[in-house]
Protein backbone atom coordinates (compact mmCIF):
# COMPACT_ATOMS: atom_id res chain seq x y z
CA UNK A 1 0.00 0.00 0.00
CA UNK A 2 2.26 2.66 -1.32
CA UNK A 3 -0.31 5.43 -1.32
CA UNK A 4 -0.86 5.15 2.40
CA UNK A 5 2.76 5.95 3.25
CA UNK A 6 3.68 9.47 4.42
CA UNK A 7 6.11 11.68 2.44
CA UNK A 8 9.83 10.96 2.81
CA UNK A 9 10.94 14.15 4.58
CA UNK A 10 14.63 13.30 4.35
CA UNK A 11 14.50 13.39 0.54
CA UNK A 12 12.78 16.79 0.63
CA UNK A 13 15.36 18.12 3.07
CA UNK A 14 18.29 16.89 0.92
CA UNK A 15 16.71 18.41 -2.21
CA UNK A 16 16.18 21.75 -0.43
CA UNK A 17 19.79 21.79 0.80
CA UNK A 18 21.04 20.98 -2.70
CA UNK A 19 19.01 23.81 -4.21
CA UNK A 20 20.12 26.27 -1.49
CA UNK A 21 23.76 25.30 -1.99
CA UNK A 22 23.49 25.72 -5.77
CA UNK A 23 21.89 29.14 -5.39
CA UNK A 24 24.61 30.24 -2.96
CA UNK A 25 27.38 29.14 -5.38
CA UNK A 26 25.75 30.99 -8.29
CA UNK A 27 24.73 34.17 -6.48
CA UNK A 28 27.52 34.67 -3.95
CA UNK A 29 29.42 37.97 -4.23
CA UNK A 30 32.73 37.86 -6.09
CA UNK A 31 35.87 38.17 -4.02
CA UNK A 32 37.07 41.77 -4.22
CA UNK A 33 40.43 43.45 -3.76
CA UNK A 34 41.67 47.03 -3.97
CA UNK A 35 43.71 48.26 -6.93
CA UNK A 36 45.19 51.73 -7.60
CA UNK A 37 43.72 54.00 -10.28
CA UNK A 38 45.19 57.31 -11.40
CA UNK A 39 43.31 60.37 -10.16
CA UNK A 40 45.36 62.80 -12.25
CA UNK A 41 47.53 62.49 -15.33
CA UNK A 42 50.81 60.77 -14.42
CA UNK A 43 53.88 61.32 -16.58
CA UNK A 44 56.93 59.05 -16.81
CA UNK A 45 59.23 59.45 -13.81
CA UNK A 46 56.47 60.60 -11.43
CA UNK A 47 56.27 58.79 -8.12
CA UNK A 48 53.07 56.79 -7.74
CA UNK A 49 51.60 57.45 -4.31
CA UNK A 50 48.38 58.53 -2.59
CA UNK A 51 48.65 62.06 -4.02
CA UNK A 52 47.94 60.87 -7.58
CA UNK A 53 46.07 57.57 -7.06
CA UNK A 54 43.01 56.18 -5.36
CA UNK A 55 42.14 52.59 -4.55
CA UNK A 56 38.98 51.08 -6.04
CA UNK A 57 37.41 47.70 -5.44
CA UNK A 58 37.82 45.27 -8.35
CA UNK A 59 37.23 41.50 -8.60
CA UNK A 60 40.23 39.40 -7.59
CA UNK A 61 42.35 38.49 -10.63
CA UNK A 62 41.29 41.47 -12.78
CA UNK A 63 44.71 43.13 -12.53
CA UNK A 64 48.09 41.79 -11.49
CA UNK A 65 49.60 43.39 -8.37
CA UNK A 66 52.04 46.18 -9.10
CA UNK A 67 55.66 46.26 -7.98
CA UNK A 68 57.34 49.60 -8.22
CA UNK A 69 56.70 53.16 -7.30
CA UNK A 70 57.62 55.24 -10.37
CA UNK A 71 55.68 55.63 -13.62
CA UNK A 72 57.49 54.18 -16.63
CA UNK A 73 54.96 55.54 -19.14
CA UNK A 74 52.12 58.03 -19.45
CA UNK A 75 49.00 57.13 -17.41
CA UNK A 76 45.77 59.04 -18.05
CA UNK A 77 43.52 60.13 -15.20
CA UNK A 78 41.00 57.40 -14.34
CA UNK A 79 43.07 54.55 -15.81
CA UNK A 80 44.10 51.59 -13.69
CA UNK A 81 47.79 51.42 -12.90
CA UNK A 82 49.08 48.27 -14.55
CA UNK A 83 52.18 46.23 -13.85
CA UNK A 84 53.70 47.45 -17.13
CA UNK A 85 53.12 51.11 -16.13
CA UNK A 86 55.48 51.09 -13.15
CA UNK A 87 59.16 50.65 -12.48
CA UNK A 88 61.19 50.25 -9.31
CA UNK A 89 63.59 53.06 -10.17
CA UNK A 90 63.06 56.61 -11.31
CA UNK A 91 64.43 56.80 -14.83
CA UNK A 92 63.38 60.36 -15.52
CA UNK A 93 65.30 62.85 -17.61
CA UNK A 94 68.01 64.87 -15.84
CA UNK A 95 67.27 68.57 -15.40
CA UNK A 96 68.33 70.78 -18.30
CA UNK A 97 68.41 68.05 -20.95
CA UNK A 98 66.69 68.60 -24.32
CA UNK A 99 64.46 66.20 -26.28
CA UNK A 100 65.07 65.48 -29.97
CA UNK A 101 62.45 63.77 -32.17
CA UNK A 102 63.75 60.70 -33.96
CA UNK A 103 63.09 57.04 -34.70
CA UNK A 104 63.48 54.81 -31.66
CA UNK A 105 64.23 51.09 -31.56
CA UNK A 106 61.30 48.71 -31.37
CA UNK A 107 60.50 47.82 -27.77
CA UNK A 108 62.05 50.97 -26.29
CA UNK A 109 60.15 52.34 -23.31
CA UNK A 110 60.03 55.80 -21.84
CA UNK A 111 62.85 56.17 -19.36
CA UNK A 112 65.17 53.63 -21.03
CA UNK A 113 68.79 54.79 -21.15
CA UNK A 114 70.15 54.87 -24.71
CA UNK A 115 73.33 55.54 -26.65
CA UNK A 116 72.88 57.94 -29.58
CA UNK A 117 75.50 57.29 -32.27
CA UNK A 118 76.11 60.35 -34.48
CA UNK A 119 77.20 58.85 -37.81
CA UNK A 120 78.91 61.96 -39.19
CA UNK A 121 81.33 62.28 -36.27
CA UNK A 122 81.28 58.75 -34.86
CA UNK A 123 80.53 60.17 -31.40
CA UNK A 124 78.38 58.24 -28.92
CA UNK A 125 76.16 60.37 -26.67
CA UNK A 126 74.19 59.24 -23.60
CA UNK A 127 70.45 59.81 -23.76
CA UNK A 128 67.10 58.84 -22.29
CA UNK A 129 63.89 57.90 -24.16
CA UNK A 130 61.28 60.56 -23.36
CA UNK A 131 58.46 59.55 -25.72
CA UNK A 132 57.47 56.57 -27.85
CA UNK A 133 54.65 56.73 -30.36
CA UNK A 134 52.56 53.59 -30.98
CA UNK A 135 54.07 51.05 -33.34
CA UNK A 136 53.07 51.72 -36.96
CA UNK A 137 54.02 48.93 -39.39
CA UNK A 138 54.39 51.43 -42.23
CA UNK A 139 56.73 53.94 -40.59
CA UNK A 140 58.13 52.13 -37.53
CA UNK A 141 58.32 53.60 -34.06
CA UNK A 142 58.99 57.28 -33.58
CA UNK A 143 59.65 59.11 -30.38
CA UNK A 144 61.99 61.48 -28.62
CA UNK A 145 65.38 61.12 -27.00
CA UNK A 146 66.67 63.54 -24.35
CA UNK A 147 70.36 64.45 -24.54
CA UNK A 148 72.60 66.75 -22.53
CA UNK A 149 72.82 70.45 -23.50
CA UNK A 150 76.44 70.17 -24.72
CA UNK A 151 75.47 67.55 -27.34
CA UNK A 152 71.93 68.65 -28.27
CA UNK A 153 72.96 70.77 -31.28
CA UNK A 154 75.05 68.02 -32.86
CA UNK A 155 72.40 65.35 -32.21
CA UNK A 156 69.53 67.53 -33.47
CA UNK A 157 71.34 68.40 -36.71
CA UNK A 158 72.26 64.76 -37.30
CA UNK A 159 68.68 63.65 -36.54
CA UNK A 160 67.32 66.14 -39.08
CA UNK A 161 69.59 64.59 -41.70
CA UNK A 162 68.80 61.01 -40.61
CA UNK A 163 72.39 60.51 -39.49
CA UNK A 164 71.88 59.05 -36.00
CA UNK A 165 71.36 55.54 -34.67
CA UNK A 166 69.69 55.00 -31.31
CA UNK A 167 70.92 51.99 -29.32
CA UNK A 168 68.97 50.53 -26.40
CA UNK A 169 70.52 48.04 -23.98
CA UNK A 170 69.02 44.54 -24.14
CA UNK A 171 66.82 43.56 -21.21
Amino acid sequence: MLWLQGPNWSRWAVAALLIAGSLWVELRPAAMTEHPFATVEIVPGDEIDTSNTEFRHVPVGTFRPIDGSFASRHIAAGDPILESDVDETNRSVPAGWWSVSTDVPQGARVGDPVQVLVLSSGRSVDGVVTAVEPDDPFIGETGAIAVSPQHVTEVAMAAAEGQIVVLVAAR
